[in-house]
Parts: structure tokens; C-alpha cells; sequence
């Protein structure tokens, strides 16, 4: 999976809004669609959403299944 598949199904598990999340990252609604269309977001705003939904980068960007932060 890629960064705006691993979006989908955490948008969809989680049943967030596009709007939630916007919020969450501190971004527009209009990015978020453009990440779940296959836009990647810049390094900084990738570390807020990994933050914010409680999952590693490396996750987000299917690096890895396992969603766990590594600290």
C-alpha cells in the first residue's frame, strides 16, 4: 500500500471526514483530497499526520505494516 491508500483505510476504519483530518494536520480540506488522489504531503505536514492519527511515517508511506511508533 501507498501513502494515500494506507489515507483511505484509516480515513474509512477510523470513519473520519476529509474536514477531520484537514483539521487534525492544520491543512485545508482541499489537500486532503489531494492526498487520498495520490498527492504526498511535504515532510512536516507527514510527521503531524503520523502524530495526530498515532501511527508511524513509516506506515503512512507502506513502508511497513505495522502502524506501531517506534519511540
Amino acid at each position: 500500500m501507498n501513502f494515500n491508500e494506507r489515507l483511505k483505510k484509516i480515513k474509512y476504519d477510523r470513519r473520519l471526514t476529509n474536514l477531520q483530518i484537514a483539521e487534525m494536520s492544520g491543512v485545508s480540506e482541499t489537500a486532503v483530497r489531494k492526498w487520498i488522489n495520490g498527492a504526498m504531503p511535504s515532510g512536516d505536514i507527514l510527521l503531524r499526520i503520523a502524530d495526530e492519527l498515532e501511527c508511524s511515517t513509516d506506515y503512512l508511506l507502506g513502508r511497513t505494516d505495522n502502524p506501531d511508533v517506534n519511540r
